[in-house]
């Protein structure tokens, strides 16, 4: 006799009342399967009625009705309930997957004794079972242990959430869910099965909101993946169990900003919905599974963009003159800083401030074009009538760091070798690993160095002696030492990389200012002052540039403002307020040296370094600011150009006119 599992019995059951005809679809939302699985069930339950002369009949674009006598069907009944003929309530997948459910959703201890008693089945039959589960393990999942207690999971919070979305997954897979429109019509009904059904149906409703809002639909593949790993991921969290992980390098983490919004938006709504406790690694977790599964900010229509527009294009074009880099037709950073500014200017208009958590990291690790993104959004700052602070600043400079990525031009590099081909391209593959590698590199004779013109050519690194001009050129040995490879490296990031371009020709063992030393005259030096604290230091420097004619109205206010937003003191003992280029009429660095520590926003400080550019020297802005912080990179700098130096000895050191 073919056995029937409860879900086919059940629409047996359901049939048997039914006089006409119902669609699959009528029966799937009954049984909380798709039509799929109903249509295999159909065959399996038309096989088991054969033996009692009925049928389920099936129309075309009309149904399924179950035919034949009521006493024939009643019997068909009476006999699947019959345990001594059917002992089976459920199918060996589900009654692995119910095992899965008590052990992964509920954490329970369970018994071979206890499983064999409940799905009538041997202690045999359930050690399979459990032997198939443990297949579908890895060591990214839990392990199932088992002792004189019973059996049960163990592994990490991240390990538990894991194999709970491989559990959800195979779920779906025995219930015939195959392709979007099944799974989006089904899937909630076959969860809320396993899921508290407001879990199901907020993720759900959250997830078809990033699709409208980000103007960006998923395929199926991250659209099922994301929402099964959002519903485990919250009804952990509705348990109280976090997952803590660490954190990447600083690069790779900033990357990750551009979605933090959305998954800290998200977060909230979803946590104040369900009355559920999150903290910070939550919201970083969260984010990380939204990249993962492609939610990225795209531009979509907002209301009352076109006042913005101009702000922006503006804002992109003063940071491609201070960076020294063509940002103007790059459309992703237009987008995302236009995705970005309008509800930013919201959030500051009724004073929402949203804490950037990489915000010390990005004024460390990223200080110029920081300090470039606060010069260019100052006077957006204006326009608009708002006040940014360090948070929003560091999120908007995410954007232009990644444009500035994007934007960076590949390099053309010939390496001229005298040996033959073999040896060449040895030394060229030495070489490589040194350079980046979307840089284009080409093995070259001497003779095609002189046959070609190159003008487009950005390095040249050579073993002989070559007659060329205005080209940078770095000699090597013959066969490439070590210590050539580490000149190699050098050398590239003195050209390419740092402000300061490196003269191959004139090595100094002074560190030369090309951009400061202009800015920087005796009369701005202040030494061996003695203050109490940062008001004391800024109004006296402030009304020295006063005297002098050197500033607009408006340009305490500034500077002071700028102090509020956030600290411009760091670890090197040095401050570095600076005003608005508004205010600046000519631009001068003022520096003040103190007799003794103070405290300025909580570090000890005993140097100050005023910045005032002028708008007429925005364009230098990058070069004037990776000046300054080679300057104050460390204590030991600090110390060496300014403790116990006169006025002119400062003067002098820094190489000012």
């Amino acid at each position: 006799m073919i056995n029937l599992n409860s879900r086919q019995k059940d629409l047996i059951k359901m049939m048997i009342n039914e006089v006409d005809y119902k669609t699959m679809s009528y029966y799937s939302a009954l049984i909380k399967v798709s039509p799929r699985t109903l249509y295999t069930d159909v065959q399996k339950i038309n096989d088991y009625l054969k033996d009692f002369n009925i049928q389920i009949e099936k129309k075309p674009r009309v149904g399924i009705k179950l035919n034949g006598s009521i006493e024939n069907r009643m019997k068909a009944i009476e006999t699947s309930n019959d345990k001594n003929s059917c002992n089976k309530e459920y199918s060996s997948d589900e009654r692995q997957l119910e095992i899965m459910r008590l052990l992964l959703v509920n954490e329970k201890t369970i018994s071979y004794q206890m499983l064999s008693e409940n799905f009538w089945v041997s202690k045999t039959s359930i050690s399979k079972d459990i032997e198939n589960i443990e297949s579908l393990l890895n060591e990214n999942t839990v392990k199932i242990e088992s002792d004189k207690k019973g059996t049960r999971i163990v592994g990490s919070e991240s390990q538990k959430q894991y194999t709970l979305k491989i559990y959800t997954e195979e779920l779906l897979t025995k219930k015939n869910i195959v392709n979007e429109k099944d799974f989006l019509k089904y899937a909630p009904i076959i969860l809320k099965e396993v899921y508290p059904e407001n879990i199901v149906d907020i993720i759900f409703n959250e997830v078809t909101n990033f699709e409208k809002t980000l103007n960006s639909p998923l395929t199926y593949y991250y659209l099922k993946s994301l929402i099964i790993t959002l519903i485990v991921f919250i009804f952990r969290l509705s348990k109280m169990h976090h997952i803590k992980f660490k954190k990447s390098f600083i690069f790779e983490e900033i990357k990750s900003l551009e979605t933090y919004f959305i998954a800290k938006s998200t977060l909230e709504n979803i946590s104040r919905r369900l009355n559920i406790i999150t903290n910070n690694e939550d919201i970083d977790y969260l984010n990380k599974q939204l990249i993962a599964h492609c939610i990225k900010p795209e531009f979509s229509c907002i209301e009352q963009t076109d006042m913005y527009e101009s702000i922006v294009k503006e804002a992109i074009s003063e940071m491609s003159q201070i960076m020294n880099i063509n940002l103007k037709s790059d459309k992703k950073l237009y987008e995302g800083l236009l995705f970005h500014i309008v509800p930013m200017i919201y959030r500051l208009h009724i004073g929402i401030r949203i804490e950037n958590p990489l915000l010390n990291e990005i004024k460390e690790q990223y200080s110029v074009t920081f300090n470039a993104t606060w010069y260019v959004m100052s006077k957006v700052s204006e326009k608009l009538n708002i006040i940014l602070n360090e948070d929003e600043v560091a999120f908007i400079m995410v954007h232009f760091q990644a444009g500035i990525d994007r934007n960076a031009q590949v390099k053309k590099i010939l390496i001229v070798c005298p040996t033959g081909i073999g040896s060449s391209e040895l030394i060229a593959n030495k070489i490589k690993r040194f350079l980046p590698s979307k840089d284009i590199i080409e093995v070259v004779p001497i003779r095609k160095i002189y046959e070609n013109n190159t003008k487009n050519v950005d390095l040249i690194i050579s073993s002989v002696e070559l007659e060329i001009k205005n080209k940078p050129i770095i000699y090597v040995s013959p066969l490439v030492s070590n210590e050539d490879l580490k000149n190699i490296s050098q050398i590239y990031a003195d050209i390419f990389i740092d402000t300061n371009k490196f003269k191959l020709t004139d090595i100094e063992d002074k560190k030369e200012f090309k951009y400061i030393n202009k800015l920087i005259g005796e009369d701005f030096i202040f030494t061996n002052c003695k203050f109490k604290n940062k008001e004391e230091c800024l109004t006296y420097i402030i009304d020295e540039f006063t005297k002098k004619s050197m500033i607009n109205n408006g340009f305490k206010e500034s500077i002071m403002e700028r102090e509020k937003l956030g600290s411009t003191s760091l670890d090197s003992a040095v401050a570095i307020p600076h005003a608005l280029p508004s205010t600046v009429k000519k631009s001068v660095i003022g520096i003040m040296t103190l007799d003794s520590c103070i405290k300025w926003s909580g570090k000890n400080i005993n140097t100050v370094i005023l910045i005032c550019i002028s708008e007429n020297d925005i364009k230098n802005v990058k070069n004037i600011l990776s000046e300054v912080y080679d300057i104050v990179e460390s204590k030991d700098k600090v110390e060496k150009i300014f403790k116990g130096k006169s006025r002119k000895e400062i003067f002098d050191e820094l190489g000012g006119f």
